[in-house]
């Protein structure tokens, strides 16, 4: 009799090139702002996309796909001086037409991307946001902070 009771947890691929981005985005002297990962027809995790615009990276939220990023939100806090901040985020995406098992496989494949991203200030999942954006992200770090 054959147990079958563990899931299939998907594979990162590439994860030279994902380190790579990795340390870009968090390289101060480059203009990588993010990087993508999606999963593949193979449920594969692959680098999908890095870059420094962000009004084309929140194009890729969409309805119907589960994403993981690594962003860089660069502010200032403004006080008695400005000060200049640097956070970094690890994002999961699962969008309200992604069907139940694709949506519950997203939270232990975290675990895989976490073998190559491992230094961040917070971690959000988001679902169904409406207007995703620079300033929303920053938004949900700053109340994650706040708890």
């Amino acid at each position: 009799m054959e147990f079958t009771g563990f899931r299939k947890i998907a594979i990162l691929d590439d994860q030279e090139a994902v380190t790579i981005a990795y340390k870009d985005v968090r390289d101060d002297h480059t203009d990588t702002k993010w990087l993508l990962l999606k999963y593949s027809a193979e449920n594969r995790i692959v680098l999908h996309w890095t870059g420094s615009d962000c009004g084309k990276f929140f194009t890729k939220f969409t309805d119907k796909v589960r994403l993981f990023a690594f962003i860089r939100l660069d502010f200032e806090e403004k006080g008695q001086e400005t000060i200049k901040r640097t956070k970094f985020v690890l994002l999961s995406w699962i969008g309200q037409d992604v069907a139940n098992e694709k949506r519950q496989r997203v939270h232990g494949d975290r675990d895989c991307i976490k073998s190559v991203i491992k230094d961040y200030d917070c971690e959000l999942c988001l679902y169904e946001e409406t207007g995703i954006d620079e300033k929303l992200i920053l938004q949900k770090v700053e109340e994650a902070e706040t708890k």
